[in-house]
């Protein structure tokens, strides 16, 4: 079965935090983010954990979320 990860920017800025971003990498090869959690970690991040980390990882990839009514 082949999986898809979508994390969400807490998950993001705490393993960025305590020094284990890579474990998501490890458990699953490629996680997804949408662009709203990009936007916050990385455009609105600042000095926040985990900007230049997700920024720079070719294994978390960003996708657009289609919300269906």
């Amino acid at each position: 079965m082949d999986r898809k990860v979508v994390a969400n920017s807490s998950v993001l800025i705490f393993l960025s935090k305590i020094g284990l971003l890579r474990l998501l990498k490890e458990l699953f090869g490629v996680i997804y983010i949408p662009n709203a959690v990009y936007r916050e970690v990385v455009i609105e991040g600042g000095e926040r954990p985990g900007v230049v980390m997700v920024r720079k990882s070719d294994w978390i990839k960003v996708i657009s979320i289609k919300i269906s009514p």
